[in-house]
Order: structure tokens, then C-alpha cells, then sequence
């Protein structure tokens, strides 16, 4: 069931399936961990499916808002919780559509229980989710991981990796279990840059997780404020905020300011400039996602994919295709080949395939090198990000 378009769930459910019930262990959780605060409390079921959860929270004591992008799992949720007292059920794609329907003051809960792996964009969606929750909070992610899931159903599940992004920059996590699921309670997040892509372990070096950008601000300490050692790279760099110096700061705290501006440039060299190459022998072959995506680059340009959607949102191809491949400049043109020269980090190839509606459709793929290897990112146009979902590895 590693599926995420709309019509796939449509089907799913107006078929009479469902998903995995709600566990003795689950209620018993959040009725703990997530109580209702005093004097009532509002809650978000993202990705409600037929409202079981929705409804439990209910009898809780939470008025809730329950959305699905599926009508078919709207349509059953109210069928079968007719007397669902405070749940209001929404059809609604919480990537996708105007969440106008949304209440404006926020939410004391959010619960994304068995969908989050099917998210496309997930770092967009959880961090716009954060901006929803009142002060106090949490966000509730319930998930299998990969380690007890079995590999043919791996889009299904997260790994070690996909939870240590999920759970970045938030103030507290607590992590239960709940008969074989993660449960992942989240408060105080971090309203950072949700764009930020996430490809990979942090190294053992303790190098930073990406370089420096424009907006980013060195955090420093104010007047008597410096702390007894110096700072660590994450204490002092922050996305898009931050303090100015203090001219009664700490003089360690300046070469400790400057010390981790170069280390985070050096650390950062490896990932992508002129010191990240890699030859053209290494894209001939097969790559995947964990979704299902997979993509064969063949040595005289010819390619075929499937399972592309898993990877690109509404790409305007077929799932399933055959086509070529060829290097591309920034300007969308041809380049001639590069082999031979080394690949740097940031080239692009263009992925061609036939459609019979309309001749052909075009995906853009960005050569990527981190600390696991050299990668593939898909997105359509040169100004997207690179999610988890769209980095593609060898599959050697």
C-alpha cells in the first residue's frame, strides 16, 4: 500500500478497505501523554481516514477537526460515527488545498497517525502544521518503522533517519511505543527554514547538517550572558533570526564565532562545490527511493522509471516509462557530455519520456554528493527544494 495519489485513496477506500485499527495501547497514550487542558481543547486528525481516531478524541473531550484528501474516507468516517459528537469532518489535501477551513487559533493537539511517510513534501507540512499549535501543544506522529516492517512494504514506514529529521528543532520529544508503532510526541517547535532539505545523517565529525546561507544570523550572547565554554556550530548559527553582537561579549565567544564560520564552510565543501565530484560512470545503473520510485539510467542515454509519482508530485508523466536522458545547463539546454570531466554537485540531467496525450514530458534531476555517496534529486522546476521523498540513491 505505498500509494499517494488522491484517486488511489479514493478507490481504497470506496472499496470498503480501511487501515490499521486504533490500538488499546494508542488510547492509552494520548489520553496520557495529551491530555485535554482544562476548559477544552481543539484537535487536528490529519489524514482521518474512515475517523476512528477522530472519534476517540471526541469522547476525550476535544472538539475536533477531521480531514482527509480522500471523499470516499470522508464519506465512511461519517456513515460510521454518526453521532461523532464536536468532530467536524473535512475533505481536504493538507499539502495541497486552502486550509481556509481551518480554525485560525490553532490547535492544543495534531495527530498524523499512519501518514506521514505519504506526505511528498514533509518538512512544508510539518512546519506549517507547528504554526497551528497553541502554546502548550503537541504534535502526535504514530508510524511504523522500518525496522519491523517487512521491505516490499517499506513506504509504509520511517527509518532511524527519516525520525531524527522529523523530530529536528523541536523543544521536547518524547518517543513511546505502542504494539510495534512509534509514537512521537512533539512541543515547542522550532519555526525555522521548512524548506531546508534533509539528505542524510549528520557525519560522526560533528560537522553541520548543511552550510551557510543568505538570512542566516550568528546567535550572541548578550551582556555577562557568555556561557563557561565556547559554543557548539548549532548554538550559534539560526535560520533567518538571531541577535547582533554585543560589544561587552565574551572575546572567547568571537574566536569561537569565526571558528565555527570556517568549520562550517569546510564541513560543508564535501557536500556540494568543487571538491563534490563524481564520474559519469557512476550514474549508469539503477536508482530508487524508499517509496517505490525506481529509475535505470542506461549507458547510451536511453532511461525507463516507475513508480515516478512517488517520488514528484503530479509530475505530468506516466508512472511507468521509458525514455532519455542527457546532461543540461541552467539555461534548459543541452550540454554536451561531461564524461570524463567529473560531475559536480548541482549539474542537472534531463529525464525525457513519451506521453501519448501530449509527446513527451520532462523532469529535471540534480546531481547531489553527501555522506553516503553521490544521489539524485527530482523536482520539475529549477527553483524547487529537494525533499526526502525525491532524493534517489544507487540501488547497487
Amino acid at each position: 500500500m505505498g500509494y499517494t495519489t488522491r484517486e488511489k485513496w479514493q478507490r481504497h477506500y470506496a472499496d470498503g478497505k480501511g487501515f490499521r485499527p486504533l490500538g488499546d495501547v494508542e488510547r492509552a497514550l494520548l489520553a496520557e501523554h495529551t491530555p485535554v487542558p482544562e476548559g477544552g481543547g481543539r484537535a487536528l486528525d490529519v489524514g482521518c481516514g474512515t475517523g476512528e481516531l477522530a472519534a476517540y478524541l471526541a469522547r476525550l473531550g476535544y472538539v475536533v477537526d477531521a480531514v482527509d484528501f480522500a471523499g470516499s474516507a470522508v464519506a465512511r468516517a461519517h456513515e460510521e460515527y454518526p453521532d461523532a459528537e464536536g468532530v467536524r469532518w473535512l475533505r481536504l489535501d493538507i499539502e495541497r488545498d486552502d486550509p481556509a477551513d481551518l480554525h485560525d487559533d490553532g490547535y492544543d493537539l495534531i495527530c498524523l497517525r499512519l501518514m506521514y511517510p505519504f506526505l511528498r513534501d514533509r518538512g512544508r507540512v510539518l512546519h506549517a502544521l507547528g504554526e497551528r499549535l497553541r502554546p502548550g501543544g503537541a504534535l502526535v506522529v504514530i508510524t511504523p518503522t522500518t525496522d519491523r516492517t517487512p521491505p516490499e512494504r517499506r513506504g509504509i514506514a520511517l527509518d532511524e533517519d527519516e525520525i531524527r529529521l522529523l523530530t529536528a528543532g523541536w523543544g521536547q520529544v518524547d518517543r513511546l511505543e505502542a504494539d510495534g508503532l512509534a509514537v512521537l510526541a512533539l512541543r515547542g517547535p522550532c519555526h525555522g527554514d521548512a524548506d531546508t532539505p534533509a539528505v542524510g545523517k549528520r557525519p560522526p565529525t560533528g560537522r553541520p547538517d548543511r552550510c551557510l546561507r543568505c538570512g542566516d544570523r550568528l546567535l550572541w550572547p548578550g551582556p555577562g550572558a557568555a556561557p563557561p565554554g565556547p559554543p557548539s556550530y548549532g548554538d550559534l548559527v539560526q535560520s533567518g533570526r538571531g541577535r547582533g553582537p554585543s560589544v561587552n561579549s565574551s572575546g572567547r565567544w568571537l574566536v569561537a564565532v569565526v571558528a565555527a564560520v570556517a568549520w562550517g564552510c569546510v564541513a560543508c565543501a564535501p557536500a556540494g562545490g568543487e571538491a563534490a565530484r563524481a564520474d559519469e560512470a557512476e550514474l549508469v545503473g539503477d536508482w530508487g527511493n524508499s517509496r517505490g520510485t525506481r529509475l535505470h539510467l542506461a549507458p547510451d542515454r536511453s532511461i525507463r522509471w516507475a513508480e515516478i509519482s512517488e517520488a514528484v508530485w503530479d509530475p505530468g508523466c506516466p508512472d511507468t516509462a521509458t525514455g532519455s536522458w542527457e546532461f543540461s545547463d541552467s539555461s534548459d539546454g543541452a550540454a554536451p557530455s561531461l564524461s570524463g570531466k567529473g560531475l559536480t554537485s548541482g549539474d542537472e540531467l534531463g529525464l525525457e519520456a513519451g506521453v501519448p496525450t501530449r509527446g513527451s514530458c520532462r523532469i529535471r534531476a540534480e546531481i547531489r554528493r553527501d555522506g553516503k555517496g553521490p544521489s539524485l534529486c527530482l523536482y520539475i522546476d529549477p527553483d524547487s527544494m529537494c525533499s526526502g521523498k525525491e532524493l534517489l540513491r544507487p540501488r547497487r
